[in-house]
């Protein structure tokens, strides 16, 4: 439960404040200086030769009205120009404060202007970063749901409606349709099984196993285990991988790469190659793999890695796939072994790659 302010007419602004005590200051080094001015012109005035106390009280009463005049004009002044240059300042943070109402509120606010080069202006540029990144996670939350509904629903209303037709008699149970059955459950407890090692990796539950091991020994095993697909498929394949010791977890890297030759061949369409190259760099290992498939927009391409995305209904209904494939990379390569994952594509031709630090940070 929140407390209302039991003071609510003691809730001043920050212009009004800062104007403030900058005023009050402002006066106190007027009155000191005018004081210290009439002193010392007294004095002075006193030490010159044949000036009579006439003269010199006559003096003495026309410094201090000029003073008294004066200094309150100055004050005046000052504190009007004072007031506008704070208020021009702190327009930026009234604009934020108002943005963060409204995003308090559950929507998004308009980019704000940025009026300065400072630290406040810096601040609303880290704002509208914020925004944008908001509206990105939101817009691949509800693009995961979506798929991860259509995934779902794919698979259950299959079973479903198999189960219904056998209950009314309107199919007979066969061998075949038994098989049906089971792969789409297989298929749903896969989806799963994969969630659940995803929301593992997340939370660091998974104990990392890291040790000294041959990454191109790894990567050519990985690719040799697809030697009956690509032979079922009439795919041809190269390897080509430089030697080199990481200090990694084997499985963890072995599954990224099994899920990233899984997706090669999955979404493979046309008559090229497929290939694995691994390549020593200054302070990494590189590794990708290339071959030809669907085009992929480039509005698409930055959300391949993340849950659930796919890149169209078409490619969902002409695969399988669980659409958690690539996420699993990123959370492997990135998360665990403080790497990067990325897509060049080029029209048919897409080359997906990931690179590992020869030293990665333990866990």
């Amino acid at each position: 439960m929140f407390k209302k302010n039991p003071l609510p007419w003691k809730k001043t602004g920050m212009l009004w404040r800062l104007a403030g005590t900058n005023i009050l200051l402002m006066t106190t080094l007027v009155i000191i200086s005018s004081l210290i001015i009439y002193n010392t012109a007294c004095y002075l005035v006193e030490q010159i030769p044949n000036v009579d106390e006439s003269t010199q009280t006559s003096f003495n009463e026309t410094l201090y009205t000029y003073l008294l005049w004066m200094s309150p004009l100055v004050i005046l002044i000052g504190s009007v120009l004072h007031f506008s240059m704070i208020k021009k300042m702190l327009n930026p943070v009234r604009k934020l404060a108002s943005s963060t109402k409204v995003l308090k509120n559950g929507q998004y606010p308009s980019p704000i202007d940025i009026e300065q080069d400072d630290e406040i202006g810096e601040l609303t540029h880290n704002f509208n970063e914020l925004i944008d990144r908001l509206k990105e996670n939101e817009h691949i939350r509800n693009k995961m749901l979506g798929d991860m509904a259509h995934e779902l629903r794919t698979p259950l209303s299959n079973i479903n409606g198999y189960l219904e037709g056998l209950k009314n008699e309107v199919i007979v149970g066969s061998p075949s349709l038994y098989d049906s059955l089971h792969k789409e459950s297989e298929r749903v407890i896969q989806m799963i099984n994969q969630l659940n090692e995803l929301d593992e990796w997340n939370d660091c539950v998974k104990s990392n196993e890291k040790k000294n091991a041959r990454i191109d020994q790894v990567l050519t095993h990985c690719m040799n285990l697809f030697n009956f697909e690509f032979e079922k498929r009439n795919i041809i394949y190269d390897i080509c991988v430089d030697e080199a010791t990481l200090f990694i977890d084997e499985k963890e890297v072995h599954q990224a790469m099994m899920n990233l030759i899984q997706n090669s061949i999955q979404y493979y369409d046309g008559t090229g190659e497929i290939l694995l190259h691994g390549k020593k760099r200054q302070g990494d290992y590189f590794i990708s793999v290339t071959g030809p498939g669907e085009p992929i927009p480039e509005e698409e391409r930055e959300w391949l890695f993340e849950r659930f995305y796919k890149v169209d209904r078409s490619r969902q209904r002409k695969t399988e796939g669980t659409g958690l494939g690539l996420s699993i990379v990123k959370e492997i390569i990135v998360g665990t072994h403080n790497g990067n994952v990325g897509i060049e594509t080029h029209e048919n031709q897409h080359t997906f790659w990931m690179t590992i630090p020869y030293f990665s940070k333990k866990s």
